[in-house]
């Protein structure tokens, strides 16, 4: 079999990402990132993402910012300077990540996976 064969198998492969690819740094400048475009691209496999790795992905970046607030309130108190140091804005940051991470997606050609659908009646 050539390598072109083995490629074009390939076409129905469907890749899942998991929240913690894109607390790895998954961003338009990241070297794997790149590395999965040409597979993409080469290949014709399907890149999914559930809207729930993204929200969770979201809710991350909320955690790291509200980390990095944390720090600099204890150097705030530390040192008294409060016109050195600035809070970060947690929403205008999660808003750009938003946007972002999903005109990555869009460039990817990423489907992205709605809320599974399930009865209350199916839990029990």
């Amino acid at each position: 079999m050539s390598h072109l064969d083995a490629d074009s198998k390939l076409s129905d492969v469907k890749i899942v990402i998991d929240t913690t690819v894109f607390c790895q740094g998954f961003n338009s400048r990241s070297a794997n990132v790149r590395l999965l475009k040409s597979f993409l691209q080469r290949t014709s496999a399907e890149l999914c993402v559930s809207v729930v790795v993204f929200e969770e992905a979201v809710n991350q970046v909320r955690k790291n910012i509200d980390d990095a607030n944390r720090k600099l309130n204890d150097v705030l108190r530390l040192t008294g300077d409060a016109k050195s140091y600035s809070k970060l804005h947690v929403e205008n940051g999660l808003a750009k990540f938003r946007e972002s991470l999903s005109a990555l997606l869009k460039e990817l050609d990423a489907r992205v996976l709605d809320y599974p659908a399930v009865r209350h009646e199916d839990l029990f």
